[in-house]
């Protein structure tokens, strides 16, 4: 308990080096995806704004990227302090990640050039009415 304790009054770089292997490379993975995903994001938000794609809910977006970071930084550093052992919970919760993995994948590539994390629309932005989105009506908040 007390090396715990030790662990926790660390500086936050230092706690991941005693991080599982396997927990850190998940770790690893969701921040290097989620870069990924904004990179793809950026691209076509300033593809969009060029051609006068309109944003709305400008606010919205701001706050849910600091409350996603923040649910990220928290869960990783968590994550490391507690040493979790890898059990059904984990289990369930690698599952969730993976089927909301597959998800995000899937509507990037429906909606194309005009997947953002952001709520914009364009001039030309047509309704896409694939079956995955009569599940979900609202890509951009999946």
């Amino acid at each position: 308990m007390a090396d715990r304790a030790v662990r926790a009054a660390r500086p936050c770089f230092c706690i991941f080096r005693d991080m599982k292997p396997a927990a850190l490379a998940f770790v690893l993975f969701v921040f290097l995806f989620r870069l990924v995903t904004l990179t793809i994001s950026i691209r076509h938000e300033r593809a969009l704004r060029k051609s006068g794609a309109i944003e709305y809910g400008a606010l919205n977006s701001k706050i849910l990227t600091v409350a996603y970071t923040a649910y990220l930084i928290a869960a990783a550093i968590e994550g490391a302090i507690r040493e979790a052992p890898f059990d059904i919970v984990s289990g369930i919760g690698l599952v969730l990640y993976g089927i909301s993995f597959i998800s995000i994948v899937m509507v990037i590539r429906l909606l194309g050039r005009f997947w953002t994390v952001k709520l914009l629309i364009a001039r030309d932005h047509p309704l896409v009415l694939h079956p995955f989105f009569r599940l979900i009506r609202h890509p951009n908040y999946f």
